[in-house]
């Protein structure tokens, strides 16, 4: 298996911007290591198991038989052996960058890791569409073309297991897409999912649920149920499609090739940011995500807690509704 995974990567110190994009240099460039090293680790760089090999004085293996007659072991050895090699995969990173706003000079990552691909008269904020260039350049090469966010992470290593499983299950004209997850041990509840799930009057979503509403036939296969070894999971189409990030097989990819609006520059959904991970998926595919009950079984975390933390601390109209999690059997004190 191939894959080729594209990144927009941009920094512009800006204390008071809302995106991770202006923030911590540091942090930003410890969230961009951690996704390139994951994605490697995980896919491409070789694993191992040790296993201890018992020798004769000769140095021939030591086995049962010489156990059964008395003879002493000579020599423990601990050997390395190939692990997971039915995971091994090539995983090609390609950052994309607008001039030198960035922080690839903080990485501390051996040469090789990624390529950059650099467009410095492009406007920051139109730097993802640039990814889709990218991906288009390529294609025929890879088996996955794939978008990510310069702050999410993969831990799953069977996440692109997971994939080409769901596609042979339903097709290419459904699309998986992970929840996005957040860590804050300051929170009453540790990890957190970060997309909305439904909206209510007033909130800042509910202009993008409406814009996805125009695309997305909620009544066409709205769940799609699989077996799996525990029992069944539950994919339901995505009432927040965006997850900042897309892994389509190369099938998927030149049917969304095959649409006139393909890279196209614009911010319908939500705006330059959020559109090119998500304008032309909704558009194309049936979108999915694994339903809350089994939410972890397809998931990528969000490096940082910018959401989960300030679901809580800065919008306390926001609040946990302690009947679902005692259910749960899990009741909370303040």
């Amino acid at each position: 298996m191939k894959i080729l995974v594209t990144i927009p990567h941009y920094y512009a110190h800006d204390p008071q911007g809302i995106y991770a994009s202006n923030g911590d240099p540091e942090r930003k460039a410890g969230n961009l290591r951690k996704l390139i090293v994951h994605l490697k680790t995980l896919f491409e760089s070789p694993q191992a198991y040790c296993r201890y090999d018992l020798q004769n004085a000769d140095g021939s293996r030591f086995t049962d038989a010489d156990l059964q007659a008395g003879r002493p072991i000579a020599r423990s050895l601990a050997n390395y052996y190939a692990a997971n090699e039915a995971l091994h995969t090539r995983v090609d990173i390609v950052l994309s960058t607008a001039g030198e706003r960035h922080v690839l000079d903080r990485l501390g990552l051996p040469q090789g890791m990624y390529e950059r691909r650099d467009f410095p008269d492009v406007d920051p904020k139109l730097l993802g569409f640039t990814c889709q260039d990218v991906l288009k350049e390529r294609r025929g090469e890879y088996d996955y073309y794939c978008y990510m966010e310069d702050d999410l992470v993969v831990h799953d290593p069977l996440f692109f297991q997971k994939l080409a499983w769901f596609d042979a299950l339903f097709g290419a004209e459904a699309v998986l897409l992970p929840h996005r997850f957040e860590y804050n041990e300051q929170c009453v509840f540790p990890k957190g999912y970060v997309e909305t799930d439904g909206f209510e009057a007033g909130s800042e979503l509910v202009e993008r649920l409406s814009f996805a509403q125009k695309y997305i036939d909620f009544a066409e296969r709205p769940v799609l149920m699989a077996s799996m070894p525990g029992g069944n999971v539950r994919f339901v189409k995505a009432r927040n499609p965006h997850s900042g990030c897309f892994f389509l097989t190369a099938e998927q990819f030149e049917h969304w090739l095959s649409r006139p609006y393909f890279g196209e520059r614009t911010g319908e959904f939500s705006s330059t940011f959020e559109s090119p991970a998500t304008w032309g998926l909704i558009r194309t595919f049936g979108v999915y995500k694994s339903d809350f009950p089994m939410a972890a079984f397809f998931e990528i975390e969000h490096a940082g807690a910018r959401f989960l933390g300030q679901s809580l601390s800065k919008e306390p109209q926001k609040r946990i509704n302690e009947e679902s999690f005692a259910r749960e059997g899990i009741h909370f004190s303040f």
